[in-house]
Protein backbone atom coordinates (compact mmCIF):
# COMPACT_ATOMS: atom_id res chain seq x y z
CA UNK A 1 0.00 0.00 0.00
CA UNK A 2 1.36 3.45 -0.93
CA UNK A 3 -0.07 6.51 0.85
CA UNK A 4 0.89 10.30 0.05
CA UNK A 5 1.26 12.17 2.58
CA UNK A 6 2.14 15.32 0.41
CA UNK A 7 -1.49 14.65 -0.65
CA UNK A 8 -2.96 14.31 2.50
CA UNK A 9 -1.31 17.54 4.03
CA UNK A 10 -2.95 19.30 0.69
CA UNK A 11 -6.45 17.74 1.67
CA UNK A 12 -5.89 18.57 5.59
CA UNK A 13 -4.96 22.33 4.45
CA UNK A 14 -1.54 22.13 6.16
CA UNK A 15 -3.37 23.22 9.13
CA UNK A 16 -1.49 22.87 12.41
CA UNK A 17 -4.80 21.30 13.88
CA UNK A 18 -5.05 18.81 12.05
CA UNK A 19 -4.48 15.57 12.43
CA UNK A 20 -1.42 14.66 9.71
CA UNK A 21 0.05 17.79 11.08
CA UNK A 22 -0.73 17.70 14.97
CA UNK A 23 1.39 14.31 14.28
CA UNK A 24 4.06 15.65 11.63
CA UNK A 25 5.02 13.83 8.91
CA UNK A 26 8.03 12.16 10.85
CA UNK A 27 5.86 10.89 13.20
CA UNK A 28 3.26 9.33 10.41
CA UNK A 29 5.94 7.96 8.76
CA UNK A 30 7.44 6.50 11.50
CA UNK A 31 5.19 4.79 12.57
CA UNK A 32 4.06 3.63 9.56
CA UNK A 33 7.89 2.14 8.87
CA UNK A 34 7.77 0.60 12.46
CA UNK A 35 4.39 -1.60 11.96
CA UNK A 36 5.78 -3.08 8.68
CA UNK A 37 8.98 -4.31 10.93
CA UNK A 38 6.65 -5.39 13.81
CA UNK A 39 5.07 -6.96 11.13
CA UNK A 40 8.03 -8.89 9.26
CA UNK A 41 9.86 -9.38 12.93
CA UNK A 42 6.18 -11.46 13.67
CA UNK A 43 6.44 -13.38 10.65
CA UNK A 44 10.13 -14.18 11.38
CA UNK A 45 9.11 -15.28 15.10
CA UNK A 46 6.42 -17.13 14.16
CA UNK A 47 9.04 -18.97 11.80
CA UNK A 48 10.52 -20.21 14.55
CA UNK A 49 8.74 -20.16 17.41
CA UNK A 50 5.54 -22.61 17.76
CA UNK A 51 4.37 -20.88 21.10
CA UNK A 52 3.09 -17.74 18.00
CA UNK A 53 1.66 -20.46 15.78
CA UNK A 54 -0.84 -22.21 18.13
CA UNK A 55 -0.47 -23.82 21.56
CA UNK A 56 1.76 -27.13 21.25
CA UNK A 57 -0.12 -30.52 20.68
CA UNK A 58 0.26 -33.62 23.57
CA UNK A 59 3.35 -34.47 21.58
CA UNK A 60 5.04 -31.09 21.98
CA UNK A 61 5.21 -30.39 25.83
CA UNK A 62 8.95 -31.10 25.98
CA UNK A 63 10.91 -27.81 26.29
CA UNK A 64 14.78 -27.41 26.20
CA UNK A 65 16.64 -26.22 28.59
CA UNK A 66 20.57 -25.83 27.88
CA UNK A 67 20.17 -29.11 25.62
CA UNK A 68 18.37 -30.74 28.64
CA UNK A 69 14.89 -32.17 27.32
CA UNK A 70 12.64 -31.84 30.38
CA UNK A 71 8.29 -32.55 30.79
CA UNK A 72 7.21 -28.83 30.89
CA UNK A 73 5.81 -29.43 34.76
CA UNK A 74 2.50 -27.32 34.43
CA UNK A 75 1.85 -27.16 30.74
CA UNK A 76 -0.48 -24.17 30.62
CA UNK A 77 1.54 -22.76 32.88
CA UNK A 78 4.75 -22.47 30.33
CA UNK A 79 2.70 -20.56 28.61
CA UNK A 80 0.89 -18.11 30.48
CA UNK A 81 3.35 -14.93 30.23
CA UNK A 82 4.14 -13.83 26.54
CA UNK A 83 7.23 -12.01 27.20
CA UNK A 84 8.52 -15.10 28.88
CA UNK A 85 8.23 -18.00 26.51
CA UNK A 86 9.42 -15.72 23.88
CA UNK A 87 12.92 -15.24 25.72
CA UNK A 88 12.55 -18.72 26.22
CA UNK A 89 12.45 -19.37 22.68
CA UNK A 90 15.41 -16.96 21.63
CA UNK A 91 17.40 -18.66 24.18
CA UNK A 92 16.83 -22.13 22.49
CA UNK A 93 17.87 -20.58 19.23
CA UNK A 94 20.68 -19.27 20.23
CA UNK A 95 21.66 -22.28 22.60
CA UNK A 96 21.17 -24.85 19.70
CA UNK A 97 23.04 -22.88 17.13
CA UNK A 98 26.02 -22.34 19.77
CA UNK A 99 25.86 -26.24 20.45
CA UNK A 100 25.51 -27.36 16.83
CA UNK A 101 22.42 -29.23 17.83
CA UNK A 102 18.91 -28.68 16.27
CA UNK A 103 15.46 -28.60 18.14
CA UNK A 104 14.14 -31.96 18.15
CA UNK A 105 10.60 -30.16 17.62
CA UNK A 106 10.90 -27.15 15.58
CA UNK A 107 12.71 -29.35 13.19
CA UNK A 108 12.03 -33.07 13.20
CA UNK A 109 13.62 -35.69 11.30
CA UNK A 110 11.15 -38.87 9.78
CA UNK A 111 9.53 -40.59 12.44
CA UNK A 112 10.06 -38.19 15.38
CA UNK A 113 6.89 -36.29 14.98
CA UNK A 114 3.89 -37.65 17.05
CA UNK A 115 3.20 -39.03 20.20
CA UNK A 116 6.57 -41.53 19.18
CA UNK A 117 8.45 -38.08 20.18
CA UNK A 118 8.09 -38.17 23.78
CA UNK A 119 9.05 -41.73 24.74
CA UNK A 120 12.54 -42.29 26.03
CA UNK A 121 14.23 -45.01 27.19
CA UNK A 122 17.29 -44.00 30.21
CA UNK A 123 19.72 -46.74 31.20
CA UNK A 124 22.02 -47.56 33.80
CA UNK A 125 25.07 -50.01 33.57
CA UNK A 126 25.99 -51.65 36.56
CA UNK A 127 29.11 -54.09 37.45
CA UNK A 128 29.91 -56.02 40.77
CA UNK A 129 33.34 -54.51 42.35
CA UNK A 130 33.77 -57.05 45.37
CA UNK A 131 31.64 -57.48 48.24
CA UNK A 132 28.90 -55.36 48.16
CA UNK A 133 30.87 -52.69 46.20
CA UNK A 134 29.35 -52.01 42.98
CA UNK A 135 29.24 -49.09 40.35
CA UNK A 136 26.72 -48.10 37.60
CA UNK A 137 27.66 -46.10 34.58
CA UNK A 138 24.82 -43.67 32.95
CA UNK A 139 26.16 -42.54 29.24
CA UNK A 140 23.53 -42.62 26.88
CA UNK A 141 19.71 -42.70 26.48
CA UNK A 142 16.92 -42.78 23.91
CA UNK A 143 14.69 -39.80 23.50
CA UNK A 144 12.70 -37.48 21.00
CA UNK A 145 12.93 -40.71 18.10
CA UNK A 146 16.91 -40.97 18.36
CA UNK A 147 19.80 -42.35 20.33
CA UNK A 148 21.71 -39.51 22.61
CA UNK A 149 24.26 -39.19 24.96
CA UNK A 150 24.95 -37.02 28.15
CA UNK A 151 27.66 -34.53 27.93
CA UNK A 152 29.42 -36.46 30.30
CA UNK A 153 29.77 -40.01 31.61
CA UNK A 154 28.41 -40.59 35.18
CA UNK A 155 29.78 -42.80 37.81
CA UNK A 156 28.29 -43.71 40.76
CA UNK A 157 29.42 -46.35 43.33
CA UNK A 158 27.10 -47.96 45.73
CA UNK A 159 28.05 -50.02 49.06
CA UNK A 160 26.81 -51.02 52.65
CA UNK A 161 28.21 -49.64 55.30
CA UNK A 162 30.47 -52.22 57.81
CA UNK A 163 27.41 -52.77 60.03
CA UNK A 164 25.48 -54.16 57.21
CA UNK A 165 28.71 -56.36 56.11
CA UNK A 166 30.33 -53.80 53.49
CA UNK A 167 33.04 -51.87 52.89
CA UNK A 168 31.27 -47.90 52.65
CA UNK A 169 32.79 -47.57 49.27
CA UNK A 170 29.82 -45.61 48.33
CA UNK A 171 25.93 -44.94 49.77
CA UNK A 172 23.32 -47.94 49.97
CA UNK A 173 21.11 -48.64 47.06
CA UNK A 174 17.91 -47.47 49.30
CA UNK A 175 19.82 -44.10 50.06
CA UNK A 176 19.97 -43.38 45.94
CA UNK A 177 16.43 -43.70 45.98
CA UNK A 178 16.14 -40.59 48.56
CA UNK A 179 18.55 -38.58 46.49
CA UNK A 180 16.32 -39.39 43.49
CA UNK A 181 13.13 -38.64 44.89
CA UNK A 182 14.49 -35.19 46.46
CA UNK A 183 16.35 -34.44 43.09
CA UNK A 184 13.27 -34.73 41.18
CA UNK A 185 11.59 -32.90 43.75
CA UNK A 186 13.42 -29.85 43.53
CA UNK A 187 14.23 -29.44 39.61
CA UNK A 188 10.21 -29.67 38.85
CA UNK A 189 9.77 -27.19 41.49
CA UNK A 190 12.73 -25.17 39.63
CA UNK A 191 11.03 -25.62 36.52
CA UNK A 192 7.34 -24.30 38.26
CA UNK A 193 8.65 -21.73 39.97
CA UNK A 194 10.48 -20.45 36.68
CA UNK A 195 7.25 -20.32 34.78
CA UNK A 196 5.11 -18.79 37.18
CA UNK A 197 7.48 -15.83 37.54
CA UNK A 198 8.70 -16.56 41.24
CA UNK A 199 12.49 -15.68 42.12
CA UNK A 200 13.64 -18.17 44.64
CA UNK A 201 16.23 -17.83 46.97
CA UNK A 202 16.32 -20.97 48.86
CA UNK A 203 15.62 -24.45 48.35
CA UNK A 204 16.42 -27.04 50.89
CA UNK A 205 14.90 -30.67 51.64
CA UNK A 206 15.25 -33.82 53.84
CA UNK A 207 14.18 -37.16 52.72
CA UNK A 208 13.85 -39.70 55.27
CA UNK A 209 13.08 -43.23 54.77
CA UNK A 210 12.34 -45.86 57.49
CA UNK A 211 13.28 -49.68 56.77
CA UNK A 212 13.06 -52.62 58.56
CA UNK A 213 15.44 -55.36 57.80
CA UNK A 214 13.71 -58.03 59.27
CA UNK A 215 12.16 -58.02 55.92
CA UNK A 216 15.09 -57.85 53.61
CA UNK A 217 16.65 -60.64 56.09
CA UNK A 218 13.27 -63.17 56.13
CA UNK A 219 13.11 -62.80 59.43
CA UNK A 220 9.84 -61.92 59.48
CA UNK A 221 7.71 -62.47 56.73
CA UNK A 222 5.17 -59.83 57.36
CA UNK A 223 7.35 -57.51 56.78
CA UNK A 224 8.18 -55.64 53.51
CA UNK A 225 11.84 -55.81 52.15
CA UNK A 226 11.86 -52.10 51.45
CA UNK A 227 11.05 -48.49 52.91
CA UNK A 228 8.24 -48.60 55.27
CA UNK A 229 7.37 -44.92 54.70
CA UNK A 230 9.32 -42.15 53.21
CA UNK A 231 9.00 -38.49 54.54
CA UNK A 232 10.06 -34.89 52.62
CA UNK A 233 10.64 -31.64 54.54
CA UNK A 234 11.45 -28.71 52.12
CA UNK A 235 12.77 -25.35 53.29
CA UNK A 236 11.95 -22.84 50.46
CA UNK A 237 12.47 -19.24 50.32
CA UNK A 238 11.24 -16.77 47.63
CA UNK A 239 9.64 -13.42 46.13
CA UNK A 240 6.10 -15.11 46.82
CA UNK A 241 3.61 -15.58 49.51
CA UNK A 242 3.85 -18.65 51.86
CA UNK A 243 0.99 -19.88 50.17
CA UNK A 244 2.17 -19.76 46.52
CA UNK A 245 5.49 -21.35 47.63
CA UNK A 246 3.45 -23.85 48.96
CA UNK A 247 1.61 -24.59 45.75
CA UNK A 248 4.77 -24.56 43.70
CA UNK A 249 5.91 -27.61 46.32
CA UNK A 250 2.21 -29.55 45.56
CA UNK A 251 2.96 -28.89 41.94
CA UNK A 252 6.53 -30.63 41.72
CA UNK A 253 4.61 -33.51 44.09
CA UNK A 254 1.75 -34.33 41.06
CA UNK A 255 4.59 -33.87 38.24
CA UNK A 256 7.24 -35.76 39.84
CA UNK A 257 8.27 -38.72 38.03
CA UNK A 258 10.04 -40.34 40.37
CA UNK A 259 7.40 -39.73 43.06
CA UNK A 260 5.01 -41.68 40.53
CA UNK A 261 7.53 -44.49 40.74
CA UNK A 262 7.75 -44.87 44.30
CA UNK A 263 4.04 -44.07 45.31
CA UNK A 264 2.36 -46.41 42.06
CA UNK A 265 3.70 -50.41 41.12
CA UNK A 266 5.54 -50.27 38.04
CA UNK A 267 6.11 -53.29 35.99
CA UNK A 268 9.79 -54.77 36.24
CA UNK A 269 11.06 -57.59 33.92
CA UNK A 270 14.50 -59.14 34.81
CA UNK A 271 16.38 -61.03 32.18
CA UNK A 272 19.29 -63.50 33.45
CA UNK A 273 22.18 -64.52 31.54
CA UNK A 274 24.76 -67.17 32.06
CA UNK A 275 28.10 -68.04 30.84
Amino acid sequence: MHLDLHSLRRRDGGSPRGPIARGGFRRVAGALGATAGRAAARHRLIEHCPHRRRPPRASQQLITVKHSLHWSTTFKETYQDDHHRHDHCRAERRDAQRRGHRHPLRHPRRGEAGPEAAKFQFRARNAWISGTHNRTTIADYFGAGEERSHEHTFVFDADHPAVLVGRDHGPTPVEFVLHALAACLTAGLANIAASRRVRLTEVRSTVTGDIDLNGILGLNPDVRNGYERLGVRFTIKGDAPAEKLREIVAQSQARSAVYDIIANRVPITIEVETA
